[in-house]
């Protein structure tokens, strides 16, 4: 029995989705209208935080990381400096996962902001360790 797919296929692959409120972000870079910087939330509280993100005119755009799989997004931040608030309950590990993520999407940086501290990780960093 086949999995589903392409008829035909003996392999299917799973198409990685914009996360949610990427669509603006998406729209802004197929236009060329990069923004310098971004927002992803996450954790306890994270849609309200985006929400207020994408409320306030600064003209930095907010998304969310809902679940444990930020793999499974195509996050768009060509070229932008991203923050990723971090809420109660996600590990080390999955802010860890996040951020290579977006540095294989193209984020320039990632700047990590905590309850009790904020680190800023580099390409170079993330390869290290």
């Amino acid at each position: 029995m086949r999995a589903p797919g392409r008829r035909g296929s003996k392999y299917t692959t799973i198409a990685r989705r914009l996360p949610p409120f990427g669509k603006v972000l998406a729209e802004r870079q197929r236009y060329l209208n990069l923004p310098l910087f971004a927002v992803i939330t996450t954790g306890a509280g994270c849609w309200d935080r985006a929400r207020e993100w994408q409320s306030a005119p600064n003209d930095c755009p907010a998304m969310v990381l809902p679940g444990p799989g930020p793999e499974s997004y195509v996050w768009p931040v060509q070229h932008a400096i991203v923050t990723i608030e971090v809420g109660e309950g996600p590990s080390n590990e999955l802010v860890l996962r996040l951020a290579r993520c977006l540095f294989k999407d193209g984020a320039r940086g990632v700047i990590v902001v905590t309850d009790d501290d904020g680190r800023i990780l580099s390409r170079e960093g993330l390869a290290n360790g």
